[in-house]
């Protein structure tokens, strides 16, 4: 997926969860994805499965990281 490689340069964002970081987070993942998909319903799936990669990448040494990623994109 096109959307992958700004995931990963936007997780550092997310690093350190707040209200504020999500949504900038958001924001540069809707910039990227509203250019091919401009679907909310899509908009917002694409910003689940970012968000998802995000955690994996911040949480690499969580044994129990991709458990804790299924939860957190639920």
């Amino acid at each position: 997926m096109k959307i992958g490689p700004i995931a990963i340069w936007a997780s550092e964002i997310l690093r350190n969860p707040s209200d504020a970081n999500t949504n900038m987070f958001r924001k540069i993942i809707n910039a990227d994805s509203m250019i091919i998909h401009s679907e909310e319903l899509t908009g917002f799936c694409i910003f689940v499965y970012s968000a998802t990669i995000a955690f994996l990448i911040n949480n690499r040494t969580d044994k129990y990281r991709a458990e804790k990623a299924v939860n957190y994109a639920k």
